[in-house]
């Protein structure tokens, strides 16, 4: 039976987020945490509904400028992610 919580390093495998920004959101209330022992657990199900709900948020902000208006400075961390997230093929790859 699949878990419900993930640990921090695998809510970082998994959304690509740095593991102190899922700590500052269970810290913050934003989704249901656990300990197991000194080790921190996130809901699953509310951490991807939290990437799902941000995920538009930000497309809309960015939508709403132009290309132009903002710049990109990707670290080789972003590019991993992005690329396998198939991001970087395709017709709806990201361009800078």
């Amino acid at each position: 039976m699949p878990s419900n919580y993930v640990s921090v390093s695998e809510g970082e495998q998994l959304t690509g987020l740095p593991a102190r920004i899922l700590v500052a959101l269970t810290e913050s209330g934003e989704m249901p945490f656990e300990y197991r022992g000194a080790d921190l657990y996130i809901a699953k199900s509310a951490l991807l509904g939290w990437c799902r709900l941000y995920g538009r948020i930000l497309e809309a902000v960015s939508s709403q400028h132009a290309r132009e208006d903002s710049g990109m400075n990707l670290s080789a961390r972003n590019l991993i992610w992005m690329s396998q997230s198939g991001l970087l093929t395709g017709k709806e790859r990201a361009r800078s």
